[in-house]
């Protein structure tokens, strides 16, 4: 008798044992599987967002922008339009890039890289004046973010585009913008 309640206990041993080993394999397995889906989240996003720039890649696009940041009244209605899609687009990505960083779904080191372009942007006179014009299109908690960084983003008082016509060269400053 004495051998089968030793027996009973060391199997109840075991057992406990091999549920704990279990739990911890599948506690790795998870974090595994998450680490997997934030690369997969972040490297889908960098790709969306490297397409969403691919469009200025084209000379008419390009001069576009320039005419965006620098006199935007002198757009036609077909020019405002071409290029308000791009704009819209890159402020899209940069939403789901917020709200993907906001989820823990990309890490603070690659998020530093796009909020300080995002800030860059802003500190653009033609981008904050496109983002007045469409921000109710956007989420709120992205507004709330895109308020903080324009409260904690000063206007560009001389961007390197200032002036620019688009077959102007761009000379040295140009190659300062993100030092």
């Amino acid at each position: 008798m004495w051998k089968l309640k030793k027996l009973h206990k060391v199997g109840e041993l075991s057992a406990a044992i091999a549920v704990v080993i279990s739990l911890l394999f599948v506690g790795i397995e998870v974090q595994r599987n998450n680490q997997i889906q934030k690369q997969m989240a972040t490297r889908s996003l960098v790709r969306d967002w490297s397409n969403a720039n691919a469009s200025f890649e084209s000379p008419e696009i390009a001069c576009l922008w320039i005419r965006l940041m620098n006199d935007r009244a002198s757009l036609t209605l077909q020019e405002a339009t071409q290029i308000e899609a791009v704009v819209w687009r890159l402020f899209r990505v940069d939403e789901e890039l917020h709200y993907q960083y906001e989820q823990g779904m990309i890490d603070e080191s690659v998020w530093s890289g796009f909020s300080y372009l995002i800030a860059r942007q802003i500190s653009f006179e033609g981008y904050r004046a496109w983002w007045s014009g469409y921000q109710n299109t956007f989420s709120p908690r992205y507004r709330k973010y895109m308020d903080d960084v324009l409260a904690a983003t000063p206007i560009d008082p001389n961007p390197y585009f200032l002036d620019m016509k688009c077959d102007t060269p761009v000379g040295e400053d140009y190659w300062r913008e993100y030092n």
